[in-house]
């Protein structure tokens, strides 16, 4: 029997190297979104320093003149600037600071965090203020 030459050269064919892309876009089509869900996650840590940053300098204030009235925040944005603070409810022994997401991040599946006086911690999830800031 005759020896018989494939003309295959070792090299890829184009439906090899279309599987491969096919397979390659579903993966990233797939991990994509996990990865920008957690990178969200964890920029909410952000929010959560600029809050009790605040805290600490709303309670210095109260410290040195026994109100919480006339009390200003040091800033308006998170330190790295995914968040938004505002300062609410102040009075002589009152204040909540909330923290609303910015650019990208208002894309997370959290709307939002605040503090009041008392350290009560919240959460805005689903339209919905939840205690604590852990989800």
């Amino acid at each position: 029997m005759k020896n018989v030459r494939h003309l295959h050269n070792g090299g890829f064919t184009l439906i090899e190297l279309m599987i491969v892309v096919v397979v390659m876009a579903l993966l990233a089509a797939i991990a994509y979104p996990n990865y920008i869900e957690h990178v969200r996650k964890a920029r909410r840590a952000d929010a959560k320093t600029a809050l009790m940053n605040a805290t600490q300098r709303l309670e210095v204030f109260f410290s040195r003149n026994a109100t919480y009235s006339g009390a200003s925040l040091a800033s308006t944005t998170s330190p790295e600037g995914y968040y938004t603070l505002s300062l609410s409810n102040l009075g002589s022994n009152t204040y909540t600071v909330t923290a609303t997401p910015a650019g990208d991040q208002s894309n997370d599946s959290i709307a939002g965090f605040r503090i009041d006086q008392s350290g009560k911690e919240e959460r805005l999830k689903g339209g919905n203020w939840v205690t604590g800031w852990e989800d």
